[in-house]
């Protein structure tokens, strides 16, 4: 009797040694794997990538599709976790993908520092306006140079919480 190999649904691109749309074939990849009718989730950083490449990118992805940004701050900090970050190519990547005509899945996840602890509310606002379906804040243990939150991740959610609440009743 011949065991059966399981069957793959979705592939997983994430940068444990680099970020995946570095990779010179990602989207030739990601068109094999559409082919065969297989879900794509990727996670990035999104730096260095020009609106065309978003948007050849965006053209094989699906609804079915996920793309995470993972981006832990705004202009004026995110570079200081993610080194070498660069803002302006970050936003271009974000908005392509989140007004792209496929509705591909986009996630904005936000790892909680010291550094931008007191910018989540203003992170979430960016992502609505930018059209980003999802926005996760996220508590680490990472080792980071003394970066940790300050404040316990429970008040920097509910300050989240209710800061959207007030935002969906129109304050």
């Amino acid at each position: 009797k011949i065991a059966q190999q399981p069957s793959v649904s979705m592939l997983n691109f994430t940068g444990s040694y680099g970020d995946p749309i570095y990779h010179t074939r990602l989207v030739d990849i990601v068109k094999i794997a559409k082919r065969y009718n297989k879900r794509v989730h990727i996670t990035t950083n999104g730096s260095y990538r020009k609106a065309e490449w978003w948007e050849e990118l965006g053209n094989a992805l699906t609804k079915y599709d996920t793309v995470t940004f993972s981006v832990d701050g705004l202009e004026h900090n995110n570079h200081i976790y993610r080194v070498n970050a660069d803002w302006p190519s970050i936003e271009t990547g974000m908005r392509t993908l989140a007004k792209h005509k496929n509705n591909i899945f986009t996630e904005w996840k936000w790892i909680l520092f010291n550094h931008n602890e007191n910018d989540v509310t203003k992170g979430y606002d960016l992502s609505k306006e930018i059209g980003i379906m999802d926005f996760t804040v996220v508590e680490t243990s990472r080792w980071s140079k003394g970066q940790q939150a300050i404040r316990p991740y429970s008040d920097v959610l509910e300050e989240l919480k209710n800061h959207i609440e007030s935002k969906k009743n129109g304050n």
